[in-house]
């Protein structure tokens, strides 16, 4: 066991991380997906149907107790304009809000957007309360996370490490709109929700998230303002050029632009990276081995640790994994290994990385 390593815990007894012999199947360069796969159809609860209460600005209690006993000083209506009587706010209900309906709200909807249709977004058109349709950043779409960060590699930066859970967790704290759904790669459809299979209340924040699907891994990534990596010119690779350093943004990142066939050198190193020959037998906090630096300066366990989901797939709704896991061999953890599996797999091995534009 490599004494350098800080070890991360094992995502509690729901992720059940045991090896298994998932990585001896992808021995063949382009095999098929196998009985492991799991389906990933949770019911997601980001309908944008317009159910919730709002939350309006017009809630404050107001400055008299609505019997007319105590002066007002013209912010108790819910208007702020001191409407009421003067005395309170003159509707006797004791909210504040001058209106007389006792929710406080000013427009009587209980979601204090004035516009009788009970999402809170103003629209009058109830269409959802909050809900993100857009990039992190936008508005009701959460503060964009703060790592990993990107290694320019000329036209392309590529993330430094695997997506954390405690970065795939702020993702999960966004309601997502019917239309960041409908906006999803074609093969996607089935998409309800976001979560991982087994998801913990408190994930260990610093280990690779794994146990999500290739619609998971692009949904992130979109909503990150980044990409799955797939062609250095843009869009997703061609499933069959799978050492072109060229033009893969993933393979030219691992293999140092396709000097090395490990992301450290030209041979297998056991303890070089979070491999089966390591000895961990878990996933490990991302970039916690120097020793699995590489390709390029600043990259981290591109061989090894969880398996990175990338964007290239072929008619059969099979879609490309890099780098091996902790469990994998030397032959599997290569930068050149070609695995696929179903759009919908997911696995206590599986995660992924993002490019972005430079």
């Amino acid at each position: 066991m490599h004494s350098k390593c800080v070890q991360s815990l094992f995502f509690a007894a729901a992720l059940a991380l045991v090896a298994c012999n998932d990585d001896a199947i992808d021995a063949s360069a382009t095999e098929a997906a196998t009985s492991d796969t799991e389906t990933g159809d949770e019911l997601g609860d980001g309908a944008g149907d317009g159910t919730e209460a709002g939350d309006g600005d017009g809630t404050e209690v107001g400055d008299g107790d609505g019997d007319g006993t105590e002066v007002g000083e013209g912010d108790g209506d819910g208007e702020g304009e001191g409407e009421g009587e003067g005395e309170g706010d003159g509707d006797g209900e004791g909210d504040g809000d001058g209106e007389g309906d006792g929710d406080g709200d000013g427009d009587g909807e209980g979601d204090g957007d004035g516009e009788g249709d009970g999402d809170g977004d103003g629209e009058g058109d109830g269409d959802g309360d909050g809900l993100c349709a857009d990039g992190c950043g936008a508005p009701n779409c959460g503060a964009c996370p703060a790592g990993p960060v990107g290694v320019t590699l000329g036209s392309y930066a590529i993330d430094s490490t695997e997506v954390t859970a405690g970065q795939y967790a702020e993702f999960l704290a966004v309601e997502f709109d019917a239309e960041f759904f409908a906006e999803l790669p074609a093969g996607c459809e089935f998409k309800l929700d976001f979560t991982p299979n087994n998801w913990p209340a408190n994930p260990p924040p610093n280990i690779p998230v794994v146990g999500v699907d290739w619609c998971d891994a692009m949904a992130y990534c979109t909503w990150a303002n980044k990409h799955l990596c797939g062609a250095i010119q843009g869009g997703p690779s061609i499933i069959t050029d799978v050492e072109n350093p060229t033009t893969n943004e993933w393979y030219r990142a691992c293999s140092g632009g396709g000097v090395t066939n490990y992301p450290y050198g030209l041979t297998y190193v056991g303890d070089r990276c979070n491999t089966v020959d390591a000895g961990f037998e878990q996933l490990t906090n991302v970039g916690s081995l120097a020793s699995c630096e590489g390709g390029y300066s600043g990259i981290y366990d591109m061989s090894g640790n969880a398996w990175e989901w990338t964007n290239a797939c072929n008619d059969n709704g099979e879609c490309q994994r890099r780098g091996g896991s902790y469990f994998s061999t030397g032959p599997i953890s290569r930068c050149g290994i070609n695995s696929v599996r179903a759009r919908d797999f997911r696995h206590h091995s599986q995660g992924f990385r993002c490019c972005s534009n430079d």
